[in-house]
């Protein structure tokens, strides 16, 4: 099966930029980014080698007198907990000497054992807490740090699926559609490549996952997922979530796996986090919610149809398909000067709760520490000295993060005096680059919807989308196509 149909040329011409971007060697400055992550952060960014040497406190600094909401906003009982303050800030600080946190997703994944309010307002009188400004987590004693990891085992169950059934852990699921032999792998001829597609079948077992129906709804939910209808299927490893863009590979996988039931779950749940937010968050936990990832479901959605032709089902998500474009033009546009007109493009910039005006143009926008990398993201800034300069990094790595590219020198500011480590990571400047290879994206998402409106029969909409495509062409062409390289 091609990646893209054949009446999609410009599709296949221009987002083949973006895989050769992704699948090609990186220059060698990449390999700086990666050797400053390892010396600081162990073999990845978000497992710590010695957390002992990090400073995770914010040290007094009130991030919400900076006018800063939280991430999770719509979550307000979980959000003290899960995405920022005085309790996640605490376990971070002190992790490693409670011997049960290297990666500050861990705890932010683990499920709750009683309501949230209840667990606040236990915190609060454990530990004497009158107002939350005034509490100092890097002054805790030996005696109530004891008493935070005996708050943690006492109300918090373990991130990762228990061997007995938990409040708020998923459900390992068997795919209604999954065969021991998938008639697509009879034509295979190589008998390595055959034991190898047949060996990542079995794995579609162990991937796929359901939420208890009992966890639907905000007012009783003791976890960080978000809900889904569907069953969907997990990244494995740290991401115990569904995750964007990494479903769309998964997807490819499970056509070629003759799974198609199964994909049109995963395109149903990303459907409702659409109309649940407005787009697709990067995965699926309350502190993605102000993060999306590169925009993958039209073209997800295409696959599916292109496998099935199920007409109804494109008829029923073509509407989402539109509004989660529309998310990017009202929420993620930029105009650019393109031979002196002003022309929209697209780029990462991570939702922020804040936004100063200077004049007519210059904004300064501000993000909190990320909840599943808390520790390594105020570690980062702590010789910062400024709040709202540290809010300004977080920002960019929050984008980063939303671009699936973290963390990539492309996005990274190199600075020239330090022959050490030039590229670091706070001089992130993602915020202010507008990519090729997600405007290729977003021009490929606009040919696609008039491609698929064709394939019901609604030739206006076709239209109106295709006269979309060749004006957004014309403006990628003249920004990013260097004819003298021949390249984008």
């Amino acid at each position: 099966m091609p990646w893209f149909p054949p009446s999609a040329p410009v599709i296949r011409r221009l987002l083949f930029i973006f895989f050769i971007l992704g699948l090609l060697p990186l220059p060698s400055p990449v390999v700086s980014v990666t050797l400053y992550l390892k010396k600081h952060f162990g073999e990845n960014e978000h497992t710590v080698k010695d957390w002992g040497k990090m400073d995770c406190s914010l040290n007094g600094i009130d991030l919400t007198a900076l006018g800063l909401e939280r991430s999770c906003e719509e979550w307000p009982d979980l959000a003290p907990i899960y995405c920022d303050g005085k309790i996640i800030e605490a376990v971070n600080y002190w992790g490693e000497r409670m011997l049960f946190l290297r990666d500050s997703k861990h705890f932010v994944d683990r499920p709750l054992k009683k309501e949230a309010k209840k667990i606040v307002d236990e915190f609060k009188t454990l530990f004497n807490v009158t107002e939350w400004k005034k509490f100092a987590v890097s002054d805790m004693s030996p005696a109530q740090v004891d008493q935070l990891s005996k708050f943690v085992r006492k109300n918090f169950g373990m991130a990762d699926e228990a061997p007995i059934p938990q409040p708020g852990a998923l459900i390992p699921h068997l795919p209604e559609d999954w065969v021991e032999s998938p008639k697509n792998f009879e034509t295979i001829k190589d008998e390595n490549l055959k034991k190898w597609a047949k060996q990542l079948n079995q794995m579609w077992k162990e991937m796929s996952k359901k939420m208890p129906k009992e966890m639907n709804g905000k007012s009783n939910q003791k976890n960080s997922l978000i809900y889904v209808s569907n069953p969907f299927m997990v990244p494995g490893g740290r991401f115990r979530e569904f995750r964007y863009w990494d479903a769309y590979l998964i997807a490819r996988g499970l056509i070629a796996s003759g799974m198609t039931a199964s994909v049109k779950n995963m395109c149903k749940n990303f459907a409702e986090m659409v109309n649940q937010f407005g787009f697709v968050p990067t995965g699926g936990r309350i502190y993605y919610n102000k993060r999306s990832q590169p925009p993958f479901l039209t073209l997800m959605v295409n696959d599916y149809f292109e496998a099935t032709g199920d007409t109804e089902f494109l008829k029923e998500i073509l509407p989402v398909l539109e509004k989660e474009l529309d998310f990017w033009r009202t929420k993620r546009s930029i105009e650019v000067d393109v031979k002196g007109q002003k022309k929209t493009f697209y780029q990462y910039r991570a939702d922020t709760n804040v936004c100063l005006q200077f004049g007519d143009v210059f904004q300064i926008h501000f993000q909190m520490p990320r909840p599943e990398a808390f520790c390594q993201d105020v570690d980062l800034v702590k010789n910062i000295s400024d709040p709202k300069e540290k809010a300004k990094v977080w920002h960019n790595i929050a984008s980063t993060s939303e671009s699936g590219w973290d963390f990539s020198s492309r996005w990274i500011k190199k600075d020239e005096t330090d022959k050490e480590n030039p590229w670091k990571l706070t001089n992130l400047m993602t915020t202010k680059i507008v990519p090729v290879d997600l405007n290729a994206l977003i021009c490929g998402n606009l040919e696609m919807l008039s491609h698929l409106y064709l394939k019901i029969g609604d030739k206006t909409k076709s239209m109106e989308y295709h006269r979309k495509y060749q004006l957004f062409l014309d403006d990628f062409q003249r920004l990013f196509y260097k004819k003298e390289h021949g390249i984008w």
